[in-house]
């Protein structure tokens, strides 16, 4: 998939209080994965629990699934968690693939 290619990524972040949210829109790979590393950053740093939205993302790639299996780890080493809601099938292989799919809610 080139990046010409993928539908333009829409990251949106709301903290409230210790919760925070990450919507995101379109698809993700190699070539805009750092428009989700910082977002996810931020929440991490700035919220208590991290939940990702991904009813909108027709295509995720095993690199940005990595980083958000990484973030889930940071969480978890500090007592906290990360989950992923509304996958699309697509986006639930990749996580399935990678033995990730406990991070995943309907």
């Amino acid at each position: 998939m080139s990046a010409e290619s993928l539908e333009e990524l829409r990251v949106d972040l709301l903290v409230c209080g210790t919760h925070a949210l990450v919507a995101l829109r379109g698809e993700i790979d190699f070539s805009n994965r750092d428009q989700l590393a910082a977002p996810l950053a931020t929440a991490v740093r700035d919220g208590d629990n991290v939940t990702i939205d991904l009813a909108q993302v027709g295509f995720m790639d095993i690199g940005a699934v990595q980083l958000i299996v990484e973030t889930a780890t940071e969480l978890a080493r500090a007592g906290r968690r990360l989950t992923g809601v509304h996958p699309q099938s697509a986006v639930r292989r990749v996580f399935t693939l990678l033995d990730a799919d406990h991070l995943l809610r309907p």
